[in-house]
């Protein structure tokens, strides 16, 4: 039958029979399955494809880097939400860009250079600073090439580099840039200023009912109750369900039997520490053979506040290796001397547990709970294809819990989370994912389980929503009223720091306007744009806004408000941080130019992207990192 298939096949009737059926299926929609580049090209910049395994690639350098520079790995969601993706799309696109320019230009490198540029890099140099050819193909087949690849690639980079070089190598900025911008960061003012504050204006009154009415009125949505949701939460885990299971003595004292051995109590000791000033060193040696205790020897001395008490600890939970050998080889009751970094401490073991395996007796809760969890885990899965049945039946959370002696708690909660935390059993990690599910459900609505993770699952019934609505004046009174007399308090400070300025732009002096107000004015040390510490950030702001003279005000974090005039401008000295400024300048400016050329030549060679093929991508990846930086004209190693 196969033979005659294969016969068939290879005849002009199959051929056309195959063609008519191709453009049969391609009229009912599905022609993207012949003409578009399918899940393996994820973008393409003019002729230049970028393929799915190098956004997988640059993923794991990028997570590589994440963690070495954090400490954590990114999930899939966290990158997302953090634009990771895009990043490092713009990164390959950037480079496609780069290579394309290269391949229409006629941009080549020869083999000898790309030779030389493997032999010079580090990664592939052994401990005696020769090139390693086996760390060579260990490095490549780590990184996801083939050593064809790689070349391949290191082909790309080198060229990218000689257009980028031939484009930008001698992109500088102007002097006078560099100049201007240091002095933008560098330059510092002195102001003179005085400071109106609650104490500068007449008490604001009580307002009476018309008054907060109208408030309310003209601010009433920031005066609303939250959204309230009555639920009926439950939680399925093992533990739960172990909490219901039992393991008879037999069965306890079976299993302790198979693993008693492995029961081991480790060894702990009480530890004392006791500081010793060098002054008193010579003096504790002669005590110390008494055999008293640390903490009595200690107020005999005088210090008592250099006496402590570690508990009883093993010895992994020592972080202090000189410590830990001392305590852990010392007998009870032996004070050692050791060297500190602040000079000598001693140390006293005043009880040793020596550990040892258990017995019965001692392990038997331990191995209960292990017995009860491991069955709990054989019995939760089909426990979870119950309840899935029942609730597809409309059965209420509340009969479930009963029937399987679940625990289930009724609770009140509003958008903001609160009282979440009165659920049973929930973990803290399942909050937000619990609460988003119920605050999208319905009243008496077939809500669909919540799975938290791997081994628990949670169900819940909303029984009631009481929606968020406008607050009454009895229920917003106290907010209104404190937020009424804060915002009058506002506008009267600000129309005595208006008055007083207007009077300092009639000619009045700063100390004469300060004085109106029971005010000294004080004179700042200087400060940059930045502010400082007696100056915040919006002040300084306003003193850079007018030259030596210039007079004005600000508001300051605290709702205050400063009145001032500047007293001096302070150039940044010449010369100093010119080198760094002119650098970052020139920096910048490669950067903008860059970005620029690489968007203009992208819309001129026409750059498409396969959002399918990358979200199938991104549901592949636990976790990864990402990003895109122009190239490094100076280092061959890098990619652009």
């Amino acid at each position: 039958m196969l033979d005659s298939l294969r016969a068939f096949a290879t005849t002009w009737v199959a051929k056309v029979f195959l063609g008519l059926l191709i453009i049969g299926l391609a009229g009912f929609g599905i022609s993207n399955v012949f003409l578009n580049p399918g899940t393996a090209t994820i973008a393409r910049v003019g002729a230049q494809e970028i393929s799915a395994l190098d956004f997988r690639r640059d993923f794991q350098d990028q997570l590589a880097v994440i963690a070495s520079r954090t400490g954590q790995s990114l999930t899939t969601e966290q990158a997302i939400a953090q634009g990771v993706p895009g990043g490092v799309l713009a990164g390959l696109a950037a480079e496609a860009t780069l290579n394309e320019l290269a391949d229409r230009y006629g941009v080549g490198i020869a083999d000898s250079r790309i030779a030389q540029s493997i032999q010079d890099d580090p990664s592939f140099v052994s401990s005696l600073g020769n090139f390693d050819r086996g760390l060579f193909r260990q490095v490549v087949v780590s990184s996801g090439f083939t050593e064809e690849d790689f070349l391949q690639d290191r082909a790309n980079t080198l060229r990218r580099q000689q257009v980028a070089q031939a484009l930008f190598g001698g992109l500088k900025a102007p002097k006078a840039v560099g100049r201007l911008t240091r002095r933008y960061q560098e330059d510092t003012r002195i102001i003179d200023f005085f400071t109106v504050d609650n104490t500068s204006i007449s008490e604001i009154g009580t307002p009476n009912d018309s008054t907060l009415a109208t408030y309310l009125d003209e601010n009433a949505f920031s005066y609303m109750t939250v959204e309230n949701r009555t639920a009926r939460i439950m939680v399925l885990t093992p533990e739960i369900v172990a909490r219901t299971l039992s393991a008879t003595d037999e069965q306890v004292a079976a299993e302790y039997e198979r693993i008693g051995e492995t029961l081991i109590v480790p060894e702990t000791r009480t530890i004392e520490l006791l500081s010793l000033p060098a002054d008193l060193a010579d003096r504790f040696s002669l005590v110390v053979s008494t055999g008293a205790r640390l903490e009595a020897l200690a107020a005999d001395l005088g210090i008592t506040g250099n006496y402590s008490d570690l508990g009883a600890v093993t010895r992994p939970e020592i972080a202090d290796q000189t410590l830990a050998e001392a305590a852990f080889s010392a007998s009870e009751g032996e004070i050692t001397i050791i060297e500190v970094a602040v000079g000598q401490m001693a140390v006293q073991v005043s009880a040793i547990n020596p550990g040892g395996s258990q017995t019965l007796e001692q392990a038997s809760e331990l191995i209960r709970q292990r017995l009860t969890l491991a069955e709990a885990r054989s019995e939760v899965v089909d426990l979870l294809d119950q309840v899935e049945e029942l609730r597809a039946g409309a059965t209420k959370v509340d009969v479930i819990a009963r029937r399987f002696s679940l625990p289930m708690t009724e609770v009140v909660i509003d958008t903001t989370g609160r009282a979440i935390e009165q659920v049973t059993d929930l973990p803290e990690a399942a909050y937000l994912r619990t609460l988003q599910a119920i605050f999208t459900s319905s009243v008496d609505g077939l809500t669909p389980s919540v799975p938290i993770s791997a081994t628990t699952t949670v169900w819940f019934d909303v029984l009631s929503i009481e929606p968020a609505r406008p607050q009454t004046l009895d229920e917003a009174r106290q907010a209104l009223t404190t937020a009424w007399i804060a915002e009058q308090a506002d506008i009267a400070k600000k129309a005595r720091a208006d008055e007083l300025l207007a009077l300092i732009g009639d000619g009045m002096t700063l100390a004469d306007a300060a004085e109106r107000i029971d005010r000294v004015a004080q004179a700042s040390t200087p400060f940059t744009r930045r502010g400082s510490a007696l100056i915040p950030a919006a002040v300084a702001a306003a003193a850079f806004d007018g030259s030596e003279g210039y007079s004005g005000s600000a508001a300051t974090p605290e709702g205050d408000y400063v009145v001032f005039k500047v007293a001096q401008v302070i150039p940044a000295p010449a010369g100093e941080n010119e080198e760094g400024f002119d650098n970052a300048v020139d920096a910048a400016l490669l950067q903008t130019v860059y970005a620029q050329f690489i968007v203009a030549n992208q819309a001129d060679m026409g750059y498409r992207t396969n959002n399918q093929a990358i979200q199938q991508m991104l549901s592949t990846l636990t976790a990864f990192g990402g990003g895109g930086v122009p190239p490094h004209i100076d280092q061959p190693g890098d990619h652009p």
